[in-house]
């Protein structure tokens, strides 16, 4: 809850009609919802590190139920707990082996899980396309984020 408090800190934008942030009990509040959610956004730590309910196949299914089709969970992955190949081994069983990739931060403590809620990861092609329009439009370059990406990707046609 502190961090929402100081959520302009951390520029998250205020609530609207296409977004909220929601404070509950993650594993009560996703339990029996279904499609309500483009984005997840996990970052569950407690004193300890990351909680087992929270890293653990069910809780990643219940995350994989709540998203909407071509949704996208992205979770905070601290390497204090488990080996970070562990976490990925989780959650591929909940939402399928060409669905996950993860990027390590860039302090190295940490890394960003992503799941997708159906389809499957772009092809490196397809990827370096989106990022260079991303930067285009943007101006910020995601060029260390998608050599992290790479490995997860699928080769492209040739």
């Amino acid at each position: 809850s502190a961090i929402i408090e100081r959520r302009a800190e951390f520029f998250i934008p205020d609530d609207g009609p296409r977004f909220r942030v929601v404070h509950a009990d993650a594993l009560d509040y996703l339990e029996g919802r279904e499609g309500i959610a483009d984005l997840i956004l996990l970052d569950a730590f407690d004193p300890e590190g990351l909680p087992e309910a929270l890293c653990s196949v069910h809780f990643y299914r219940l995350c994989r139920e709540a998203l909407r089709e071509g949704g996208v969970m992205a979770a905070n992955l601290w390497h204090g707990n488990l080996p970070v190949q562990a976490y990925l081994r989780r959650m591929r069983a909940a939402f399928g082996a060409q669905r996950v990739a993860a990027v390590t931060a860039e302090d190295g403590d940490n890394d960003i899980g992503f799941a997708l809620k159906g389809g499957e990861l772009p092809a490196r092609e397809e990827a370096e396309a989106a990022a260079d329009r991303w930067r285009e439009r943007t101006g910020v370059e995601f060029g260390h984020v998608l050599g992290h990406l790479r490995p997860a990707l699928r080769p492209g046609r040739k």
